[in-house]
């Protein structure tokens, strides 16, 4: 076959603008600081079945994972991390984490992991804090559950809440 010439050029040349505006038009579309999660089938305490999003990162500075509703697990060690969008419980297992709960009031806030950080500024229904070290900073809650060792859990506004202490060291007060 023979072709005119030039016209290879033009249309490789038109191949590669094409690919081109198709990669621009992903990145422009795509959130670049929306981090990966992993979903997991978790059974509630009431034996419902429920998706909970882990994100398993470490070292990872100024990530954003989006709570889509439902149960976030931060796994990861050494993490910055803004939780978005409407949560429902948070578990943090990982290590020397510093977690910020953007919005929606909480049923639950769990931390096995030690030396983390968590800010809610919302409600929270149940505290529970096991990790040593950990510092828990609630708008209010109702209940607190403390078994790690130097913990402290702050609460800002409403009631006192219940509060069961088996750590040592540890402190629930009205900031």
């Amino acid at each position: 076959m023979h072709m005119p010439p030039g016209s290879a050029v033009r249309t490789s040349t038109a191949v590669a603008a094409g690919a081109l505006l198709l990669l621009a038009t992903a990145a422009c579309g795509a959130d670049q600081d929306a981090q990966p999660t992993v979903t997991q089938k978790v059974t509630d305490s009431s034996g419902n079945d429920r998706d909970r999003q882990v994100f398993d990162e470490s070292g990872v500075r100024d990530a954003r994972v989006d709570c889509g509703g439902g149960d976030v697990e931060i796994a990861g060690n050494d993490v910055v991390v803004d939780l978005t969008g409407e949560c429902v419980s948070v578990l943090v297992t990982g290590d020397g984490n510093d977690v910020d709960v953007d919005e929606g009031d909480l049923e639950s806030i769990a931390v096995s992991g030690n030396g983390t950080l968590v800010e809610i500024e919302d409600h929270v229904d149940t505290v529970l804090v096991s990790g040593d070290g950990a510092h828990v900073e609630v708008g209010s809650t109702d209940s607190v559950q403390v078994s790690g060792n130097g913990a402290r859990v702050e609460y800002g506004s409403g009631p006192a809440p219940d509060v069961e202490d088996t750590g040592s060291g540890t402190e629930v007060v009205q900031d």
